[in-house]
């Protein structure tokens, strides 16, 4: 483990976080015109019901290992309070690396892959039903 200080500008941070909001709210309004019902908690980014399906969506505006690491815990954790069993889901930039996306098929999550093209966020791998 290195135990090197790292320093963040703030303009990384606020950046991360406007990108999070437009990608949770463009998410929610394409599953709310797919006759989704939607909900955002403190705690869980968006939850998608349609009849017997519910899904917990976290949103991650990095793929670093530490930003999967904790999505990963997020779903394990969250979808302990639902029954039944949920669609847990992770929502990445565009250029996570193969490998971990492998390994996130292997944990039953299903990812979904968006990209940021000027002020649109397109989705890849959203396939709603």
């Amino acid at each position: 483990e290195n135990e090197n200080s790292r320093h963040y500008t703030i303009n990384q941070q606020i950046k991360a976080t406007q990108v999070h909001g437009e990608v949770v709210n463009t998410l929610e309004g394409i599953f709310h015109s797919n006759g989704f019902e939607t909900e955002n908690t403190q705690k869980i980014d968006l939850i998608a019901k349609k009849d017997h399906s519910l899904s917990l969506i976290e949103v991650k505006s990095h793929s670093d290992t530490q930003s999967i690491y904790t999505a990963i815990g997020q779903l394990m954790y969250h979808e302990l309070a639902f029954e039944p069993q949920v669609i847990k889901v992770i929502v990445l930039p565009h250029n996570v690396k193969s490998d971990q996306l492998i390994c996130l098929r292997k944990l039953g999550i299903k990812v979904i892959r968006y990209k940021r093209l000027k002020k649109e966020i397109r989705f890849l791998d959203l396939g709603i039903e």
